[in-house]
């Protein structure tokens, strides 16, 4: 069984560097990077820079165009909102006096329902720009991608600290496929929103990811295993 166990875990180390490879190579580190072992039990580089993210700063630049204009027209019913456009604002609306953890499980299941998951494979041949809100709403684009994105604006419009908000782009332990997930960090809790459910941080059990890199409102963060950065610094002392 151990057998497997090291096959298993040589096979994610290398779909993780595999990952990290091109990651690197498009985000370059930079004087003001922040280096530090991270709560998701990597070490992560930090920088305040999204320069190599233009599909991400795309599609957040347009979620925060039209957020304050929907909400606008939600208002003064205006008639310009798909009825599932609708929904969404006053669901969100709704959940702006809850903490955060409960807004992430309101947040998965009110999502659950209102978006029927597309098989990823599907959704990945679609190439181009991140799909937007509303894409994501018509049912354009669904795949897990989409869901993350979906739960990420979600929160946001909340009214949740974008601070406290990052969109982690991962590899799943169990099947070496790349996943997106939501991570959730303020000072009472820690919270991964996964393909799984809720993963809860604080509790300290193996997480069904890896994480690759992460971005938010204003940066990212290029992730590296834990256990790759400690076999570094053992050989380096050899």
């Amino acid at each position: 069984m151990s057998v497997v166990r090291t096959i298993r875990r040589r096979l994610l180390v290398f779909a993780v560097l595999s990952a990290l490879v091109p990651a690197m190579a498009a985000a370059p580190a930079l004087a003001g990077d922040t280096v530090r072992t991270d709560d998701l039990g990597a070490v992560s580089v930090h920088a305040s820079d999204l320069s190599a993210f233009p599909l991400w700063r795309d599609t957040l630049t347009a979620f925060e165009t039209w957020l304050p204009a929907a909400m606008s027209c939600l208002e003064e019913r205006c008639g310009d909102l798909s009825l599932v456009e609708t929904v969404w604002l006053n669901h969100v609306q709704g959940l702006s006096r809850l903490p955060p953890e409960e807004q992430a499980r309101r947040v998965v299941g009110f999502l659950r329902d209102l978006l029927k998951e597309q098989d990823d494979a599907a959704a990945v041949a679609r190439s181009g720009p991140w799909p937007t809100l509303p894409d994501i709403l018509a049912g354009s684009n669904r795949g897990g991608l989409a869901h993350a994105l979906a739960r990420y604006y979600s929160l946001r419009a909340a009214g949740l600290d974008p601070a406290a908000l990052r969109l982690v782009m991962a590899r799943d332990t169990l099947t070496l496929e790349t996943t997106h997930v939501v991570l959730i960090e303020t000072a009472a809790h820690r919270i991964a929103m996964t393909r799984y459910g809720m993963e809860d941080l604080d509790r300290g059990d193996r997480l069904s990811f890896v994480p690759l890199y992460a971005v938010n409102h204003a940066g990212r963060w290029l992730y590296f295993p834990k256990a790759v950065a400690d076999d570094a610094v053992s050989q380096g002392t050899d």
